[in-house]
């Protein structure tokens, strides 16, 4: 894909006397109502493909139809462990948005809430959750998938991303897995922890997830981005950390 286009489709403020919609749900209808064939929502964030003008390649779609809301976890939370059936990670933070928890100056981690689907509404859910453990001057990633509804899940070009606050060129990318990139969940998935570079300029941080996604039987969808919690580095080569 060679390109990303955002848009911005109409921010929902919440209702003040009745029960606000999630993100989601809010995304979800969009979808629906554009008649998109196939889609992404993560919170409030819609992703998709549209054919470029000049019909050579596609144009990832990203419009921001509500606001993600964001909730941050003061408790400690859960750490990485070995996926289990009770794993508290895919029970925390469900309701169809993206959750932040930070556990300490060093560690943190965020989880999104993906669902997919078509005209018809949607035909299954995921979770990704990122955690970032700050060493020195670089950041260890780790990534946990739990397929929740529908069809079993092929990740493409599945990677951490480190972005530095305005520096276009980010400050290094690699694949989650460790080896290609390419990710099979029919359950639940846990990474291995891939060591981010060392990051030697003053300024703010955050890791991502970002690849591709195809369900089995539908076609190739776009990864929504999950962009971990900033941190920040001071000059010189003090210790990189959670505000």
């Amino acid at each position: 894909m060679s390109a990303v286009l955002l848009t911005l489709g109409g921010l929902v403020p919440a209702a003040a006397t009745e029960p606000a919609e999630s993100g989601e749900d809010v995304c979800v209808q969009e979808a629906v109502d554009r008649a998109l064939e196939v889609w992404t929502c993560l919170g409030g964030t819609l992703s998709y493909y549209e054919e470029s003008a000049d019909g050579q390649d596609d144009l990832e779609v990203v419009s921001e139809i509500v606001a993600p809301t964001e909730v941050i976890e003061t408790s400690p939370g859960a750490q990485v462990s070995p996926l289990s059936l009770s794993d508290p990670d895919n029970y925390w933070c469900e309701q169809g948005t993206i959750c932040t928890s930070r556990q300490s100056s060093y560690i943190s981690k965020t989880k999104g809430n993906v669902a997919w689907g078509n005209t018809q509404g949607v035909s299954g859910s995921f979770d990704i959750v990122i955690y970032s453990n700050l060493n020195g001057r670089s950041s260890r990633g780790q990534v946990k998938i739990f397929r929740d509804l529908g069809a079993s899940l092929k990740f493409t070009n599945l990677a951490i991303e480190c972005v530095h606050a305005g520096n276009a060129f980010g400050c290094g990318s690699k694949f989650a897995d460790k080896e290609d990139g390419i990710v099979s969940v029919s359950s639940s998935w846990l990474g291995p922890v891939v060591q981010g570079n060392k990051l030697t300029q003053q300024g703010t941080y955050n890791d991502k997830v970002t690849g591709r996604v195809t369900p089995t039987g539908a076609p190739v969808l776009p990864l929504p981005t999950l962009s971990g919690l900033a941190f920040k580095c001071p000059s010189g080569t003090g210790n990189c950390t959670f505000p």
